[in-house]
């Protein structure tokens, strides 16, 4: 039996794989990729999707961007701040010695506040952050996806230069 079949349809499955850059995957797409026919694909795909340095800074800057929609956010909410030291003060005007006095204890200070109106700025500012997630996931979603299409790439043309050989 001669390889060279086989090779053909693995060059023409690694074409259809690789394919337009631009082509969206969608949900109903099961059973079409190479992993699912060459399962030694599936290991090598998670573990790269899971250590890759472009999907891991993806990740990154999509946490980074949730983070800042929930500080965007937090500025709407009442916000408590308070103040609790223990000192030893002493005062004393330079024109009248018998003035002086002396305070020793807990000085505290605590406060309640809450932005009520900004011209709808702080609205504003939550929603740009929310795009910002959105752009992220896009983002993430785009590396993955670009890692996933080279890994299956080079995964077939390894397949296909083995069996020429």
């Amino acid at each position: 039996m001669s390889l060279r079949p086989v090779a053909r349809v693995l060059s023409v499955l690694a074409l259809f794989c690789a394919g337009p850059v631009a082509r969206a995957q969608r949900p109903d797409t099961a059973g079409t990729f190479p992993e699912d026919y060459l399962p030694a694909l599936k290991p090598i795909l998670a573990t790269a999707l899971r250590q890759a340095p472009q999907v891991i800074a993806k990740q990154l800057e999509l946490e980074g961007s949730m983070l800042r929609v929930m500080g965007a956010n937090s500025l709407r909410l009442p916000s408590l701040g308070g103040n609790l030291t223990f000192a030893s003060n002493e005062t004393a005007i330079s024109s009248n010695n018998s003035t002086r006095t002396r305070d020793n204890g807990v000085f505290y200070n605590f406060g309640l506040s809450q932005s009520i109106y900004h011209w709808g700025a702080l609205k504003n500012e939550g929603d740009k952050a929310r795009i910002g997630v959105l752009i992220a996931q896009k983002s993430y979603a785009e590396a993955s996806r670009m890692l996933a299409v080279t890994l299956r790439r080079s995964y077939l043309e390894l397949i296909v230069k083995k069996s020429l050989l």
